[in-house]
């Protein structure tokens, strides 16, 4: 579980993080401090720091001096990407108001590209994420990019759980490339292309949530 130059309690945020979303570790579920110090061989501080992150994202709450698993539903999904979509939409606006550097998204399709050939789902999603990361990256708007932070890591579980990657991996880097040039040729349709693109990989989620729903 131990990765160098990276702190314990990101490594074990990532860890619950994945369990929580996978339903691994189903809503309602109490997470002690103690416990989970013990279970991996922790001291209590990294704990309590995936804990503040965690919470943040809502994935999880106080109850009392520990903390419950929030439920994840499908209403959270499509929550999740409207707010991704308008964060995306925002700094891609945000962007184009200067000269945007383009450099990172371009090289993420490149990635993708590489990545469907060899058949390889993580660093694809892994490449899908930098191109997304890439509109922040375009032009400096540090407000708008610590903004998308908060909401990332929980994109990019969900990024890896998404079903049936594999298969439209090839079609996938295609959709990329044609957002970006949209967006690098200030083409007014360029929020609607991204917009259907996102709803696309919120829907592809629902199999995963069908039984996760509000209320």
């Amino acid at each position: 579980m131990i990765i160098k130059n990276q702190p314990l309690g990101v490594q074990l945020a990532k860890r619950l993080r994945r369990e929580i979303l996978d339903g691994t570790r189903s809503a309602g579920d109490l997470l002690i401090e103690s416990a989970l110090s013990a279970e991996f061989g922790l001291s209590r501080g990294p704990v309590r720091d995936a804990f503040r992150q965690l919470t943040q994202e809502g994935l999880i709450e106080a109850q009392g001096r520990s903390y419950r698993v929030s439920e994840f539903t499908r209403d959270d999904v499509r929550e999740l990407y409207d707010l991704r979509f308008s964060l995306e939409k925002l700094a891609v606006e945000r962007a184009l108001r200067s000269t945007p550097d383009w450099t990172q998204c371009r090289q993420a399709v490149e990635l993708m590209h590489a990545a469907a050939e060899q058949g390889d789902a993580a660093a694809f999603a892994l490449a899908d994420l930098q191109f997304h990361r890439g509109f922040y990256e375009a032009t400096p708007q540090r407000h708008v990019t610590n903004a998308s932070r908060t909401i990332e890591r929980t994109l990019e579980v969900l990024l890896e759980l998404t079903p049936a990657v594999k298969n439209d991996m090839s079609s996938m880097t295609v959709e990329h490339r044609e957002i970006l040039d949209a967006i690098e040729a200030n083409d007014p349709r360029w929020p609607e292309i991204l917009k259907t693109h996102l709803n696309y990989g919120a829907e592809k989620l629902d199999t995963l949530f069908t039984s996760r729903t509000s209320g």
